[in-house]
């Protein structure tokens, strides 16, 4: 199993990452995705870290962007149109540039036939979607050796509210209306209050 599998964090949970730690090498990223929510999502995350991001839209068109941008690492969806991650994969792999590059499935599924698939395919991690920023975070760490900046997760706390909530008014809901809803949710008819 690769060590980017079964990682020892030594940042705690609370910690979120907000940028790489100044003076490493420029890291170029290929995001592959049929998906353009999935595309930007990825972009948007590891861009504002401080990767420079590339994108393809499916398995033929990563192909053209590894020969071109010869990414440091590949975020490969797994099923997409015309040509899949998997089969992407092992074409990159055939080349010799393409051996060494770290490659991370990403796919909904998470069935043991399609893990031990992306494994035989030659990817060095896996990522299920929806994705968890700080394991996909953490997985590029130990893949990339890269050193990140963390900060402190904000945590909303009730009492620490810069504005007090906002108290919903019913001005203008005639009052017949009002003691119906209250009559019909005392006697729990929730039924009626829609």
């Amino acid at each position: 199993e690769p060590a980017a599998r079964a990682l020892a964090n030594d940042e705690p949970r609370s910690s979120v990452v907000v940028g790489l730690v100044p003076g490493q090498k420029m890291l170029r990223v290929l995001v592959v995705d049929d998906d353009q929510d999935n595309r930007e999502l990825l972009h948007e995350l590891l861009d504002v870290i401080g990767f420079d991001v590339h994108e393809a839209i499916d398995g033929m068109n990563a192909l053209d962007e590894f020969e071109r941008v010869h990414p440091d690492l590949i975020m490969m969806d797994v099923k997409m149109p015309r040509m899949g991650g998997i089969e992407a994969t092992e074409r990159i792999r055939s080349t010799p540039e393409g051996q060494d590059v770290p490659i991370i499935a990403i796919s909904a599924s998470t069935t043991l036939e399609l893990v031990e698939h992306t494994n035989k395919a030659g990817f060095d991690g896996f990522l299920r979607k929806p994705l968890d920023e700080h394991e996909m975070f953490e997985m590029i760490r130990a893949l990339l050796k890269v050193e990140y900046r963390y900060e402190p997760e904000k945590v909303k706390h009730p009492s620490r509210m810069t504005r007090p909530l906002k108290t919903p008014t019913i001005d203008g809901v005639p009052t017949e209306l009002i003691e119906a809803l209250r009559d019909a949710l005392e006697r729990g008819y929730s039924d009626e209050v829609t």
